[in-house]
Order: structure tokens, then C-alpha cells, then sequence
């Protein structure tokens, strides 16, 4: 099993990837008449080509929308808790979610604009961890007044 400091640039990995594959789907429904229409749309489109691996030992299964406390755009990761350890993951997600921050505000100019949309729905973004042996899960918010 994998040491939680080889977890981090794992984890950013992961975010950052489903931030893409999200973000360069957006640019295919600029003709949608509203911003929600133009999210809706292009998060069907990328859960079209899930799941998919986007790390050693990590698919992203799907992409939805959830309501709750805010609304979120939310990825639900697989995580094999036999290559990570999924507890300690849980235990490191606050660290994790700060590198996370700062490598979306760093992304590149389709990620800042899928990062624009979300924030002017006045969505978050979500990362949903579950282990595939155990079904343990925790998830990481990230406010949309953070993004």
C-alpha cells in the first residue's frame, strides 16, 4: 500500500484531470443558450467516456451535479484501497485540498473558464473518493468562492 506522501501529487493528478477533461468539453457547447444548459451538456458528454483511469490505481466513474448545502459539480473516484490507503488519504485532504486550489487557479485557459462557470452558477466542485474494497468514501469541497 502506497504512503500518504506519495498520495499528494496522485491526488492533484487526479483533480486536475477530471478538471480538464470537464473544461476542454465545455469549449464543444458554446452555443448553449444558458450557462447551466452549457454545463449540463458537456458533463453529459465527459461521462460518455467513463469511467476512465486517471491515475495509477484511480477511474473516474461519473460526473454529476449534487444538491445539498450549495450545489456541486461533483467527480466520483474509484480509489483501489489496496494500492492507497484510503483512511489516510481521508485523514490528509485538507493539505490536499489547498494544493488542489492552487493548481486550478494555475490551470490553463480552459480550465479558468470552466473554473469562471462554475463560479458565476455559484457551484462548487466536489472530489468523491470511495474505495473499491472497502466502500469507504470521504469527498473533498472546494467553494465555489474559492475557485
Amino acid at each position: 500500500m502506497k504512503n500518504v506522501l506519495d498520495f499528494f501529487p496522485t491526488l492533484k493528478k487526479a483533480a486536475f484531470s477530471c478538471i480538464m477533461l470537464s473544461a476542454v468539453t465545455l469549449l464543444l457547447f458554446t452555443s448553449c443558450t444558458t450557462p447551466e444548459q452549457r454545463l449540463n451538456s458537456a458533463l453529459a458528454e465527459v461521462n460518455r467516456s467513463l469511467p476512465q483511469q486517471i491515475a495509477p490505481g484511480m477511474n473516474i466513474e461519473m460526473v454529476s451535479i449534487e444538491n445539498g448545502i450549495g450545489t456541486w459539480v461533483t467527480y466520483t473516484i474509484l480509489v483501489d484501497d489496496e494500492y492507497y490507503d484510503i483512511v489516510e488519504m481521508d485523514n490528509s485532504k485538507e493539505a490536499s485540498k489547498a494544493d488542489i486550489i492552487r493548481d486550478l487557479r494555475n490551470g490553463d485557459s480552459d480550465v479558468k473558464k470552466f473554473l469562471r462557470l462554475c463560479k458565476k452558477l455559484k457551484y462548487g466542485i466536489a472530489y468523491k473518493y470511495i474505495g473499491a474494497y472497502s466502500a469507504y468514501s470521504f469527498t473533498i469541497y472546494i467553494g465555489s468562492d474559492k475557485l
